[in-house]
């Protein structure tokens, strides 16, 4: 994982949104929970999100995925 890497999300309707990583893996550490992670920009509303790795790379995930 790398920036310029493609995720992919299906929304509440169930739509595809696509988002391109902005980061290269970081370890994140706040009050909500520490790990590694990744910054993707979203190509539907252009907001940038912090997103758990492992999230990612789980395959029983549902919803957001690398693409």
């Amino acid at each position: 994982m790398r920036t310029g890497d493609l995720v992919k999300y299906w929304n509440l309707d169930g739509d595809i949104v696509f988002g391109i990583t902005t980061s290269d893996v970081f370890v994140h550490s706040d009050d909500m929970w520490k790990g590694e992670a990744i910054r993707v920009l979203w190509t539907d509303d252009g907001d940038e999100t912090i997103e758990r790795v492992a999230t990612l790379l789980d395959p029983m995930e549902e919803g957001i995925e690398f693409a």
